[in-house]
């Protein structure tokens, strides 16, 4: 027995057995060898991307032009720009690199820091430029706050179409901005709203009626006197009250109509024409 099963190690089937082990054995020995070397080669390859898109001066950023806007502002936004390159992200990439650099971030900071701005397109010249294009805003009106515990002293701000004060402004009186004054205490921070959109649309309605159909009346100055009524003050010195509720349109044609059917060329001794009143008309 002994003899036997000693022998037996030696048999056909044994010998089969083992040659299949050996060659599994040799087959993992080379799969596992191709992983380790394709392991090795994506690592390589990964960080050399890496390197080449993060880290290499490949993709930096060396320059920015700014134009479009006053050389103060061109400057300042350049500085900022120059800034915003130097940040971090995840306190380990610096933005100053072509793939993190974000326009549309820095498009947001600048829109923060200059009410003044209209537009602003960021954009780039290659991989190593950044342009910066601005527009500033053009002013719509003059809105002018009258501080009467300072003793009537005026602080006047120029205002876009959505009636942001955008920019500090002098009093100026026979410009071709339409002028609006409100009785006020409040402080008015730049970018900050001061008079509701609608009402604003209601002052250019106004001004519009009247340069097609009274256009010897010039609209000197607006003043709001709530949210329900309107003052102007004409360059023949007499004012005209205005129901802001209702059609404006329509009471400068009423304007009209009492100019020329009743009071014709009165128009010097005539002190304030009141259309606050539907269907009637009030001067003196």
């Amino acid at each position: 027995m002994r003899f036997s099963k000693v022998n037996s190690k030696f048999s056909p089937q044994y010998k089969g057995k083992r040659r299949k082990s050996l060659k599994q054995k040799k087959l993992f020995e080379l799969v596992k060898n191709k992983i380790i070397i394709y392991i090795v080669l994506t690592s390589i390859i990964l960080g050399g991307l890496v390197y080449l898109f993060v880290c290499s001066d490949v993709f930096k950023i060396r320059e920015f032009e700014v134009s479009g806007a006053r050389e103060n502002i061109n400057n300042s936004v350049l500085s900022i720009a120059k800034d915003y390159s130097v940040e971090k992200v995840a306190k380990l990439i610096g933005r100053d690199n072509f793939w993190f650099f974000s326009f549309n971030q820095l498009k947001g900071k600048l829109f923060d820091k200059y009410p003044v701005l209209e537009n602003v397109k960021v954009g780039h010249s290659g991989l190593h430029k950044v342009t910066i294009e601005l527009q500033e805003k053009s002013p719509v009106a003059l809105y002018c706050q009258v501080i009467k515990n300072l003793g009537n002293i005026s602080r006047c701000f120029f205002l876009d179409k959505k009636g942001i004060a955008y920019l500090s402004a002098p009093e100026i009186e026979g410009g071709k901005l339409p002028i609006l004054k409100r009785n006020s205490d409040g402080e008015i921070k730049i970018g900050s709203s001061v008079i509701d959109p609608t009402i604003f649309q209601k002052v250019n309605d106004v001004l519009n009626t009247l340069e097609a159909n009274l256009p010897e009346v010039e609209a000197k100055e607006f003043i709001l006197t709530n949210n329900l009524e309107l003052e102007l003050r004409t360059n023949e010195a007499w004012v005209v009250y205005f129901d802001i509720t209702r059609d404006l349109k329509q009471q400068v044609l009423n304007l009209k109509q009492l100019l020329i059917e009743q009071i014709k060329d009165k128009r010097a001794s005539i002190s304030y024409i009141d259309l606050r009143i539907e269907g009637r008309v009030y001067y003196k």
